[in-house]
């Protein structure tokens, strides 16, 4: 009998969501209002972290806690202002999600994403139906501090050995792993080569079956090492 994933929790940008360009449009545009210019290269080192370390690593400082209110608010504004014709799904994504849904095995959305962004996507994907719990690391650690997770695997009820993290980013992987979780990094942000995780994946176009029996090995092997 294979040893099945107690729950998945996926990152949201970059994971589910191709929205690195639409991440580093609105940051972009939101500190050219105080003549700050910032490079894709910059944007890509802080990519999938929360707005404190950005806005920080951005600055080369931190900011007064109004300074950084304005930067942020106004970056998530112009965010969900371009969502809608600026994000998509990966393709085959939402096969997956259905997949695992069908298996009955609980997933969750655990983003660094503030909560407005995240049920922005959500709703504009119609994608509520598949997640028990969704959080918003907004005001927790940023990853790769392994919170989120804990937090999100404590609310589905499951052990952390048993759960799965689905991430592109190397601080989500890094989290995901300091977490005690199995980690599944998605090639969609970083090269295969700069991602430690257990099992590395280009896309979700491969058959989710296949997947699934692959993911269970990875989860039966770690749980005969403990």
């Amino acid at each position: 009998m294979l040893l099945q994933p107690a729950c998945l929790l996926w990152d949201m940008d970059g994971t589910l969501i191709d929205s690195q360009n639409l991440h580093y449009e609105s940051w972009h545009q939101a500190f050219q209002t105080i003549g700050v210019e910032i490079t894709y290269s910059q944007f890509k080192e802080t990519f999938g972290s929360n707005n404190h370390r950005v806005i920080s690593s951005f600055l080369g400082y931190e900011p007064t806690p109004t300074s950084f209110d304005e930067l942020s608010n106004l970056k998530e504004s112009l965010f969900r202002e371009l969502a809608p014709n600026h994000a998509q799904p990966f393709p085959g994504v939402l096969r997956w999600l259905q997949f695992f849904k069908d298996l009955g095995i609980p997933q969750g959305i655990a983003s660094s994403a503030p909560s407005e962004n995240i049920e922005t996507i959500v709703k504009i994907f119609h994608l509520r139906s598949f997640f028990q719990v969704i959080l918003s690391g907004i005001n927790l650690p940023s990853k790769p501090d392994p919170a989120i997770f804990l937090k999100g695997a404590a609310e589905l009820n499951c052990p952390p050995d048993l759960s799965v993290v689905l991430e592109d980013s190397i601080a989500g992987l890094q989290a995901g792993r300091a977490a005690g979780m199995v980690t599944v990094g998605l090639t969609s942000t970083y090269a295969r080569n700069q991602l430690d995780a257990d099992i590395i994946i280009e896309d979700f176009l491969a058959e989710p079956e296949a997947f699934h029996k692959h993911l269970c090995k990875v989860i039966a092997r770690q749980s005969k090492m403990r």
